[in-house]
């Protein structure tokens, strides 16, 4: 049995994919508000953003001008100044520790005013407990207190509202278009300031502080990423900031220096935050969270990911993520508990407001990193580098850290996960609980994933990228443990971040045994075979995908992934939109046909397989086509499936693939339709429906597809043999009740694999040499003309009739004749006085001769001749022909070559009855048959009666046919096949 290429094509790695969203971090975004907008709305953070819009915190400030302000005050819980963002949230970094910021206090206001501003407050005061009062939940009840509160004191909150407008008057003005013309390359990359107009660390905190209380719309237009140059200078101010900030303080390095090898431990582990002892945090700064953006953005081009290898930056954005995933830190930013430890319930909600915001940059910048990371990695130069500088390892500590979070559900109000509220929320919306659409679940999809899960998306593709075809990567991701945090993924809440995950278990998994087990051991069947019931169509793809990693050359997974189910959700994803889908799905369904106890192949069968993969023939996706010939051709090696398969429709698409440009899906057609033919029922339909002319005159490329074809036609062959097919086959070509197309696609398959003994029998007795000879004459259709004349060609092939021809090629040399017995007078005689007793006049020209000569030859010559006069005029011949007339009949020889007229020769040879002559003639004619003398070699061959030239001219005609129609025409070559019709009939002699 020919070995079916749909094996190897299992182990064809897919194209690499980077699975994040190239639109999550848009320039146009600011990212100060994006933070604000993930961190929780507490009731305490709300009120406090409403004191500082009606101008609270500069009342506050004036008060407390030169002091120390604490992030705990009253009404700024947990909110102070932006400062650098603290991982670790360590006592040395609390908000008590922060620097002294001084208020902004006009030096020319009386004193007076300070009175008015504490009644501001007041009146503020009053009016948040009015807007945030529980009770008053709709907007008309909020409207109906505030206006209580306007009538009441309207002169006081006119005030309020002047003094708020001033103060904001004051503050730094958006930046114009013109402001970066000409100095757009000149952008820093944590602020946005010109590299002449650097701002000192007071005025950029004043700055910052000041946009903070700022709506997102009023906020100053910072340079976006787009306007900044993709150059090498760029990117080495991006990375000369990441490279700072990686810098151990001054303090530590100096110790370092100056101690022994315990001082230098303590110093890394205090600079790399990851202390157990002394809990000291590190700092990642704002402008570190700008570059890494920066970086993100600009990391799309190919020129940019380029500078980046080229100046180092792998190795920083390395440390970067190693800096930024360690366990401790992971656990303690990602500690979602409104509760503090101890102290009063707004306490906790400080120092959860406190971590959110710190971590949150934290987050922001390793997603971005893994971004970028991502991006190198999907070059096949740069992969090397990161391989050998320890990334594998780092992403590898990414996914260990996050891989829990991402499975865990988020808790809403009430204890109820967010997801289930909000997809209540929709289905409350559509009126019924429908299940969403596939328009509704992009939309859906459309929004942004949390930092969490985009992180392991990222960090998940840009292992995918590194892992593959690299046999060195998909070690060290099980050796660093990895393995377990990706199957863990596989039961994200996030669908992107499960893609992800499936596509690094493939890419891993992929020709990689001890892989391949560690990832059935974690339990990743369970959740595969989820995946693959999943009602979205998206996620289907990477499931299957690694199923077919995994259960290639892989029996006993084989086994394991239908023990977990998987056989009818495989089903059932043959009729999926997703077209790659139900590749894979054909593909892992003509694998599992292999499988022998129990045998699966009417299993598959039974639950439905076989009309989808049929109907996947016709696809006009090659892959797909390719695939569904693949699992046809393994689930063909069961008899029953073998009659099943023809029964629903699946010959005729089969046969169509023969005709395919693809190699492979022509061999997996070839593959399939041997199968096929080993049933008795299934003879009928391969030969009613044409197949026996398309394998016989389809081209193969490679030799297991001709080995396929070849025998698929034995076995046809063998099965025809039987009385029983070959009766049915009779009545088919014989009966009136079968159509005329049916007899002609019979007849042509019978006359190459009927056997010998049968077939006068099928094209005499049972006229089917009749239909074959009407189609060749009549048929419009080119190719059925073809096949008809191939047909015929065979029957001629198969009988002793053309089979025996006076070619060169039966050993017969074309033009030369001698006489093996008799007497001649010689060619001393011929045209000599002596004894001359006759005078032949040829065109004018006397020629002598003697009457025993001519008697001696041929009696027929003599009556013709009428040689007891003494002169005979000959006419109808040329002087030339009748001396090699003469010749003939004086020596018993003779040779016909180009100077020859041969059909003159022959015309005289005949009329004389020179039998010798006339045999050198044939043979001479026959050998030199074109397109251009079959006609006249015909018809002359019919007046001279020569048998054998007679079939060499209808031999010629049927099989240079195609050469003919081109030289001739169709109607020229049609004309003369039907006056040959009868000659052809009379010569087939068929042996019994």
């Amino acid at each position: 049995m020919a070995r079916s290429f749909g094996e190897d094509q299992a182990a064809r790695p897919s194209a690499s994919r980077v699975y994040w969203s190239d639109d999550e971090d848009d320039g146009g975004s600011d990212e100060d508000h994006e933070d604000r907008e993930a961190e929780v709305l507490l009731k305490a953070k709300e009120k406090n953003r409403l004191h500082k819009w009606l101008g609270k915190k500069r009342a506050r400030g004036e008060r407390g001008s030169g002091e120390n302000k604490s992030s705990t005050s009253a009404g700024r819980s947990g909110t102070g100044r932006r400062r650098p963002c603290l991982i670790h949230h360590s006592p040395s970094a609390s908000p008590s520790a922060s620097p002294i910021k001084k208020a902004k206090c006009p030096t020319s206001r009386p004193e007076t005013e300070h009175e008015s501003e504490v009644g501001d407050a007041a009146l503020a005061e009053k009016l948040a407990s009015v807007l945030l009062k529980p009770s008053q939940s709709t907007l008309e009840d909020k409207v109906s207190a505030l206006s209580g509160v306007v009538s009441s004191h309207p002169l006081e909150l006119f005030s309020l509202l002047l003094r708020s407008a001033k103060a904001h008057t004051g503050r730094k003005r958006p930046r114009d278009e013109g402001d970066d013309a000409g100095g757009r390359g000149e952008v820093e990359a944590g602020g946005g300031a010109r590299k002449d107009e650097e701002p000192s660390a007071a005025a950029a905190t004043a700055e910052e502080e000041e946009e903070e209380d700022l709506p997102s719309a009023e906020r100053p237009r910072r340079a976006k990423v787009a306007d900044l140059p993709c150059n090498a200078k760029a990117v080495r101010k991006f990375l000369s900031v990441l490279e700072e900030e990686l810098r151990p303080p001054a303090g530590l390095q100096v110790a370092a220096e100056a101690g022994g090898r315990q001082q230098r431990r303590e110093a890394e582990a205090a600079s790399s935050g990851c202390s157990d002892d002394s809990g000291q945090g590190f700092y990642f700064t704002r402008k570190s969270k700008k570059a890494v953006y920066a970086l993100a953005s600009l990391a799309k081009q190919e020129e940019t990911v380029e500078h980046i290898v080229e100046l180092g930056g792998v190795s920083t954005l390395i440390s970067v993520v190693r800096r930024c995933v360690n366990t401790k830190n992971v656990s303690v930013s990602r500690l979602h508990n409104p509760r503090g430890p101890q102290g009063s319930h707004e306490q906790g909600q400080a120092c959860a407001l406190a971590k959110s915001g710190i971590h949150k940059t934290a987050e922001y910048i390793l997603k971005n990193t893994c971004l970028v990371m991502g991006f190198v990695s999907m070059n096949g130069q740069y992969r090397k580098q990161v391989i050998e500088l320890g990334g594998v390892g780092a992403l590898v500590n990414v996914l260990r850290c996050y891989s829990a979070l991402c499975v865990q559900g988020h808790k809403g109000g009430g204890g109820v996960s967010e997801t289930i509220q909000e997809q209540f929320r929709q289905e409350n919306v559509l009126g019924c609980a429908a299940p969403l659409g596939r328009g509704e679940r992009e939309r859906e999809r459309s929004q942004p994933d949390s930092p969490t899960h985009t992180i392991a998306r990222r960090a998940a593709g840009a292992l995918a990228n590194l892992a593959h075809e690299d046999v060195r990567t998909k070690n060290l991701v099980r050796e660093e443990g990895g393995v377990p945090a990706l199957v863990l993924l596989l039961k994200a809440r996030e669908f992107s971040v499960q893609v992800a995950a499936a596509s690094t278990l493939k890419a891993i998994a992929f020709r990689n045994e001890d892989n391949k087990n560690q990832i059935v051991e974690c339990g990743a069947l369970g959740s595969l075979v989820c995946m693959l019931r999943s009602s979205d169509p998206n996620i289907h793809y990477e499931a299957v995908a690694v199923m077919s990693s995994l259960v290639h050359s892989s029996a006993h997974i084989k086994k394991l992934v239908l023990n977990c189910g998987a056989l009818q959700p495989l089903i059932n994803l043959l009729s999926s939109v997703d077209m790659e889908s139900r590749r894979e799905a054909a593909l892992l369904l003509g694998q599992f046909a292999n499988v022998q106890d129990p045998d699966y192949k009417s299993k598959i069968v039974q639950r439905g397989a076989l009309g989808p993969l049929i109907s996947m023939l016709s696809e006009e996706i090659v892959q797909v086509s390719e695939m569904a010939a693949f699992a046809i051709g393994r689930l063909a090696q069961n008899p029953d499936n073998q009659a099943g398969i023809v029964q629903a429709g699946g010959l005729r698409p089969l046969l169509q693939l023969l005709g395919s440009s693809y190699v492979n899906s022509q061999h997996n057609a070839a593959f399939a339709l041997y199968g096929l033919s080993d049933n008795d029922d299934n003879v009928p339909h391969f030969l009613k429906s044409g197949c026996v002319s398309l394998l016989l005159n389809a081209k193969f490329t490679i030799q297991a597809s001709k080995d396929c074809v070849r025998n698929t036609l034995r076995k046809l062959e063998e099965k025809i043999a039987q009385g029983h097919v070959l009766s049915h086959l009779k009545y088919l070509l014989s009966s009136e009740a079968a159509d005329l197309t049916t007899k002609y696609y019979v007849a042509t398959g019978l006359a190459s694999l009927a056997p010998q003994s049968e077939l006068h029998n099928i094209f005499m007795e049972n006229k089917g040499l009749d239909v074959l000879f009407l189609y060749a004459l009549n048929s419009e259709c080119e190719r059925c003309q073809k096949e008809s004349i191939d047909a015929i060609c065979s029957l001629g092939r198969r009988s002793k009739a053309f089979s025996r021809l006076p070619t060169l090629e039966n050993g017969v040399r074309p033009g030369h004749h001698k006489a093996s017995g008799g007497k001649f007078l010689g060619e001393n005689y011929l045209n000599s006085d002596k004894f001359s007793d006759v005078t032949f006049l040829v065109e004018g020209r006397r020629v002598r001769a003697h009457r025993i000569a001519l008697l001696a030859a041929s009696q027929r010559a003599v009556e013709i001749l009428g040689v007891e006069r003494d002169e005979v005029k000959v006419e109808g011949v040329s002087h030339a022909t009748w001396q090699e007339v003469l010749r003939f009949i004086y020596t018993g020889s003779c040779v016909v070559t180009e100077e020859s007229d041969a059909q003159e020769l022959l015309l005289q040879a005949e009329r004389l009855q020179l039998e010798g002559l006339k045999h050198a003639c044939e043979t001479y004619l026959i050998s030199t048959i074109d397109a251009q003398t079959v006609g006249s070699v015909y018809d002359l061959a019919s007046r001279c009666n020569t048998t054998h030239l007679h079939k060499a001219a209808v031999w010629y005609t049927l099989s240079e046919h195609s050469r003919l129609v081109k030289v001739l025409g169709r109607k020229t070559v049609t004309e003369m096949l039907s006056k040959m019709f009868p000659t052809f009939v009379d010569s087939l002699t068929f042996s019994k």
